[in-house]
């Protein structure tokens, strides 16, 4: 992972860490996926990851 006092907006987190970075629940997160205000990309294995960029653009509109 990036150091945490520099990164790239193209810092892929998991479904954890942008919950932590955004300060929002679970559902939330899964909401503003569902309304298609976020996109995650998926792991070979299937797994969701979000954009550091996309996250952090969530703050600029936080009602999902």
């Amino acid at each position: 992972m990036a150091d945490t006092d520099t990164y790239s907006g193209d810092e892929l987190l998991t479904p954890a860490q942008a919950i932590a970075v955004a300060h929002i629940s679970k559902s939330t997160l899964l909401r503003a996926e569902g309304a298609g205000k976020i996109a995650p990309l998926r792991t070979p294995g299937g797994h969701r990851r979000y954009r550091r960029a996309d996250v952090e653009a969530l703050l600029s509109h936080p009602a999902a």
